[in-house]
């Protein structure tokens, strides 16, 4: 078979007109899964603002107050209460000696 001109320009063509088909599909389902995720995110929102509020206490994770931080707090705590007893003891003592 001889070479066409015709036959090969058309043949190019068809295929630039699919490729730009299944681009444009492509791009379409990509434009549509974006816009989904959007909408669910917005029905999320509506649904979060709407829902009647919990009292309650936010857990350790949703604060951000990790475990070592609440020991470190605690043990300042204490070690403020001995050194407030320690004082306190102190002064009694320094009391005591004067009463003698």
């Amino acid at each position: 078979m001889a070479y066409d001109p015709d036959y090969h320009s058309r043949r190019v063509k068809e295929h630039a007109a699919r490729f730009a088909a299944q681009k444009r599909d492509a791009e379409t389902k990509r434009h549509n899964r974006k816009m989904e995720k959007l909408q669910e995110q917005q029905l999320k929102a509506i649904r979060a603002s709407s829902a009647p509020r919990q009292h309650r206490m936010p857990s350790q994770r949703s604060t951000g107050v990790g475990f070592w931080a609440k020991a470190k707090e605690i043990f300042e705590m204490a070690l403020g209460a001995v050194v407030l007893m320690c004082v306190i003891y102190a002064a009694y003592s320094i009391y005591r000696w004067f009463q003698s």
